[in-house]
């Protein structure tokens, strides 16, 4: 048996989808570049950006407002 997952939408867009492209972004960036000087604080402050990305996963979304005609 092979496992398919949907690939339906849930219908709700993520509000926090930029914010989680730039941080993983800056902190992969940090992270590398801590790597290749080999300075290790800079290599922890790139991991704690993705940490803070990571962490937007969590918070509640937005509570839509009712529109009003």
């Amino acid at each position: 048996m092979v496992l398919r997952p949907s690939r339906s939408r849930s219908g709700e867009d993520d509000p926090y989808v930029h914010w989680k492209v730039r941080l993983f972004g800056a902190g992969a960036l940090l992270a590398l570049t801590g790597m290749g000087t080999g300075l290790g604080w800079l290599v922890w402050a790139g991991m704690a950006l993705l940490g803070v990305g990571l962490g937007l996963r969590f918070l509640p979304r937005p509570k839509e407002q009712p529109k009003q005609e």
